[in-house]
């Protein structure tokens, strides 16, 4: 299977958890750009907390990184930028994902990435710039696209179960 392939799927899949969350949420439509923003900010927030050790200067004892826990938040940010995709933007899913550069690589600057969602993207440039953006922070932290598209799958799976559960 391609990359480009694995992408459409992760949309895909991501387009079926969303109908299954709004229909359990009662939702006649996608949340605001506004919600999905803060929801981004939160899982942004997690990732650099389970980054910690990296960058945290000040402790004797850095925190030990875990970097399943580094892995699942990338995702988890991945399920949010695809749900934002798929509600908010008019585009190809083919054409879009074959025109992402799966090799790129970018230095993890939290900061950087959200100011992508300063101003909701209102365009399919800007969305393949967000996601090229997640690809680099997971091919620079040793997870390749493949590796990301797994782990998407089986947090995908955990997330339809606490769709269709009480959670």
């Amino acid at each position: 299977m391609t990359n480009t392939e694995k992408f459409m799927e992760m949309v895909e899949m991501q387009e079926n958890t969303d109908a299954l969350i709004f229909k359990k949420m009662r939702l006649l439509t996608p949340p605001q750009p506004s919600e999905y923003k803060l929801a981004i900010v939160d899982e942004v927030g997690e990732l650099n907390h389970e980054l910690k050790g990296r960058w945290c200067w000040w402790q004797a004892t850095p925190t030990p990184i875990v970097w399943g826990k580094v892995r699942e938040e990338l995702v988890d940010i991945w399920h949010f930028c695809l749900s934002y995709l798929a509600h908010h933007i008019r585009f190809d899913r083919e054409q879009f994902a074959a025109e992402i550069d799966y090799e790129k690589s970018s230095y993890y600057d939290p900061i950087d990435f959200l100011s992508q969602f300063m101003y909701p993207p209102t365009s399919v440039n800007m969305m393949k710039n967000v996601f090229e953006y997640l690809i680099g922070i997971g091919n620079n932290l040793g997870f390749d696209f493949d590796a990301v598209y797994q782990a998407y799958k089986q947090k995908n799976a955990e997330n339809n179960e606490r769709a269709e559960s009480n959670y």
